[in-house]
């Protein structure tokens, strides 16, 4: 179904269910084409440039539980919050900084094969951690295999912004 379709059959719900007057349908088109418009302009775009970051936590060196601190990766410095205990591990990791069109990808090297649940975010490089303002992120994808995690996603400000992936993964 298109959209058209969908805003015709709420028309007819409205007008037979609520009998609303052809004004406040008419702000409804409006907010609902809106929303589309938001809505589409979110979705990947296939051909757009990606930052790509393998990261490497299998045995990171600075203890457990959640501190601060940071991984050697191809002579650079990457930025992570790394914790865990008997039963999860979690961290949030620094992958670059990008506007709207880049779609940022991480592979993280993350010990076990248990479920996950990963998050894409703004990071506060002054912090040095997870930040949220007012750009809205979104997580585009969740992955797992034995030993590595994968979490991919894009912010919708057109200005280059810090971004972090974020994960807590079971180890089973």
């Amino acid at each position: 179904m298109n959209c058209e379709h969908n805003i015709k059959v709420r028309i007819l719900f409205l007008e037979e269910v609520y009998k609303i007057s052809d004004y406040q349908i008419g702000i409804d088109i409006i907010d609902l084409r809106n929303r589309i418009e938001k809505l589409e302009s979110c979705i990947p775009i296939e051909d757009g440039p990606e930052i790509i970051t393998t990261v490497d936590l299998m045995s990171p060196k600075i203890g457990k539980h959640t501190t601060t601190g940071f991984i050697n990766k191809v002579e650079s410095k990457i930025p992570y919050i790394y914790g865990e205990n008997d039963y999860c591990t979690w961290a949030y990791v620094y992958v670059g900084s990008g506007n709207n069109s880049v779609f940022f990808k991480a592979t993280l090297n993350v010990e076990g094969d248990g479920p996950i649940a990963g998050s894409f975010t703004e990071w506060n490089p002054s912090l040095g951690s997870p930040h949220f303002g007012d750009v809205n992120c979104y997580t585009y994808m969740e992955q797992r295999r034995p030993g590595q995690v994968r979490i991919g996603g894009r912010h919708d400000w057109d200005k280059n912004l810090p971004c972090a992936v974020g994960y807590i993964a079971y180890k089973k």
